[in-house]
This record gives structure tokens, C-alpha cells and sequence, in this order.
């Protein structure tokens, strides 16, 4: 006896197509053809796997919200230890000096001067200012060079908008009239080009 709710589960959740299903559980094509057409197996399989890709979709979305979290939060750390260490007036004048002590013997010991590591406020001024653009791009925030490209992007865009229409309306009085169309770019200083 042929078990078609087994099988309609196996054309729904699978990629085979009826004929090959046909084959495989050697019924005929015609009687699975119509009894896939009767249970809308077709309906059925694209409804399974829109839900499929949605749940995919969902659990891919959690993964990558859960990722970028974990992410802000150790930058958000890191900026932290980074600001709780400049607060020590002493932090680039130690040093880590290591001293021999005779037959072979060294002692390492930190020791304060009165010369700053240059080279130590260079390398924690680029860990800041990584930290501040990670947090920045994690929180959408542009810098004032971003802002000001993007202003001057939509003002370009507004301005080829305003020459488009004027373009077509001068068309569409030519077309009216019969008259000629002259067309001037200009640049954003007012200049011809």
C-alpha cells in the first residue's frame, strides 16, 4: 500500500521533482501528478520553503546581532581601559627597565623619568582613534568630513534633478512648439562648465 503522506512529505521537503519522486517510488507519473494536484504539493513545498529560508534568514540575523554585541561591547571596553590609563599623569614616563646584577643575573624593574614615551602617546593615540571609528561605524555616526560629502552629494544630486527637469521641459515645448533647446551645465560655484 502506498503511503502518499510520506511521500508528500518527501516532494515538500525535498528537491525532487514529481517525476523523479515517480521513479523512485515506481508509482506512475500521472496517478502522483494527480494526487500532488489534489493535495497542492506545489503550493505546499514553495510555502515550506519560504519558511525554511525565513527561519534561516532569522537564525543568520541572531548569529550576526549576537556577533556585532560582543563586538561593540570589547570595543567599548578597550576605549575604556584606553581612557582609565590615560588618567595616570605618570603613564608615559615609566618604564620597564631590566638591569644585570652580575654573574649572569638581571633584574626587571619599572622605573619612572622624567622623559615621555613619545612612541607609547603615538601608539595610544592610533588605538583611540580605531576605537573611536569602530564605534562610530557600529553606531552610524558620521564623522564632519562624512556629513560634509554627503551634503555636498545630495546638493550635486538636487542640482542634476533641477537640470533633468528643466531638459524635459524644454522638450516638451519644443515638441509643442517647435522651438530649439538649448542646455548649460553649470557647477556648484554658479560657473559654466
Amino acid at each position: 500500500m502506498t503511503d502518499w503522506t510520506k511521500i508528500e512529505a518527501q516532494y515538500i521537503a525535498g528537491d525532487m521533482s514529481l517525476r523523479e519522486l515517480a521513479k523512485r517510488k515506481k508509482i506512475s507519473y500521472s496517478t502522483l501528478s494527480k494526487a500532488a494536484a489534489a493535495g497542492g504539493w506545489a503550493e505546499k513545498r514553495k510555502q515550506f520553503r519560504a519558511e525554511v529560508a525565513t527561519s534561516a534568514l532569522d537564525a543568520a540575523r541572531e548569529r550576526g546581532r549576537a556577533r556585532l554585541e560582543t563586538l561593540m561591547s570589547g570595543t567599548e571596553q578597550l576605549l575604556d581601559s584606553a581612557v582609565a590609563a590615560l588618567a595616570d599623569e605618570m603613564q608615559f614616563q615609566r618604564y620597564v627597565v631590566t638591569e644585570g646584577c652580575g654573574e649572569g643575573m638581571s633584574e626587571t624593574t619599572e622605573r619612572t623619568f622624567e622623559k615621555r614615551d613619545t612612541r607609547a602617546m603615538k601608539d595610544m593615540a592610533a588605538v583611540i582613534t580605531a576605537l573611536a571609528g569602530l564605534l562610530r561605524d557600529f553606531y552610524g555616526i558620521n564623522t564632519p568630513a562624512q556629513e560634509l560629502g554627503q551634503k555636498l552629494a545630495k546638493e550635486r544630486l538636487r542640482k542634476l534633478r533641477l537640470e533633468g527637469d528643466e531638459i524635459r521641459r524644454r522638450q516638451k515645448a519644443e515638441d509643442a512648439g517647435g522651438g530649439t533647446i538649448e542646455v548649460r551645465f553649470v557647477d556648484t560655484d554658479g560657473a559654466e562648465a
